[in-house]
């Protein structure tokens, strides 16, 4: 929308410059010669300057795409490293909580008898 704000108003003044200046002068452009009116002159030569500044920006914005291609593409990437990354560290916890639990099975005492050690020390005194 932006663009036709821009671009309406500058063809209108062209037309109106053309349909003004209907008086034919004469044209060198390097090796060639004509004649033709100045508000058609200067109607080609708008239009000329646009689109060279058309082709301008849609270069820019070639180089500007490939370098938006690149750093998605090395999001995907890194993404996919995050993933990783987050499974083996779920992993390595699971892991580690099985082990600790294991050990703490295996290394709480049993008792052998139905009295426990402090009340044969507290019946002793």
């Amino acid at each position: 929308m932006l663009r036709l704000v821009v671009i309406i108003p500058f063809i209108i003044v062209l037309i109106v410059v053309m349909l003004v200046n209907i008086d034919p002068i004469n044209v060198k452009f390097i090796i060639a010669e004509w004649k033709t009116s100045i508000g058609l002159f200067s109607l080609i030569w708008g239009l000329i300057s646009f689109f060279v500044g058309a082709l301008t920006v849609f270069i820019s914005l070639v180089g500007q795409w490939r370098r938006t291609r690149k750093a998605e593409q090395k999001v995907r990437e890194l993404e996919k490293q995050l993933t990783d990354l987050q499974t083996r560290y779920i992993d390595l916890t699971t892991q580690h909580h099985a082990s600790q639990a294991v050990l703490q099975s295996s290394s709480s005492p049993t008792p052998t008898s139905s009295t426990s050690s402090y009340e044969d020390v507290t019946l002793e005194n």
